[in-house]
């Protein structure tokens, strides 16, 4: 079973201020901007940051799976997870992803979830990608009846990867990205992804 934590980053703030993390854990967070960032609670020890990464990858490699090939992608988000989506999906320049059909949420953030749903095209298709922070969401997916017919999927995460290779090359890469911070340390701004605990874990 999959273990979330919600962190708000940004200054004056410190990792896991919000939510302490369990004795003999760490927290890997979905990193970049928004005013609330999402991250798996795992045991630590040796390993810990190839599995995180390895989880990562799968999400992306699944949620990219549930994307219909239909040109033109808008990802939203820029942490880790948005990072590895728009490496293996054709997501456009700032201006197309504006018109995308296609959208993709890495946040969870139900207002980033609102602003989609409105701004999708007739038969667009909206991807939610992430935990939501919200128990429940209000989407208004119809202005007119029979008019916009949207398609929402939901892609499950992927809590254990059947398959963690040594030579995958993406998980590599989001290994060399990872930001390590201790308990109670200031999150750098705009880190893709952090790992969070009270002692250095790999």
């Amino acid at each position: 079973m999959t273990s979330w934590v919600w962190v708000t980053p940004g200054k004056g703030h410190s990792a896991m201020r919000d939510a302490p993390l369990p004795a003999g854990c760490m927290a890997f967070v979905n990193g970049g901007t928004e005013d609330s960032l999402w991250g798996l609670i795992r045991p630590a020890g040796n390993g810990a940051d190839r599995r995180a990464a390895a989880e990562f990858v799968a999400m992306a490699r699944a949620t990219a799976a549930a994307a219909p090939d239909a040109g033109s992608v808008a990802v939203i988000g820029d942490g880790l997870l948005a990072y590895l989506l728009k490496r293996m999906l054709p997501v456009g320049a700032a201006e197309a992803q504006a018109e995308a059909r296609i959208v993709i949420d890495t946040t969870g953030s139900s207002a980033n979830m609102k602003k989609a749903v409105a701004r999708l095209p007739r038969r667009g298709h909206l991807v939610l990608a992430a935990p939501p922070r919200d128990t429940e969401v209000d989407l208004a997916t119809y202005r007119y009846l029979h008019v916009r017919g949207l398609t929402l999927t939901g892609v499950g995460w992927v809590s254990a990867p059947t398959a963690v290779s040594k030579d995958d090359a993406v998980i590599t890469e989001a290994l060399q990205l990872l930001v390590r911070i201790p308990v109670g340390q200031p999150m750098a701004d705009g880190g893709v992804w952090y790992a969070v605990s009270g002692q250095h874990a790999a």
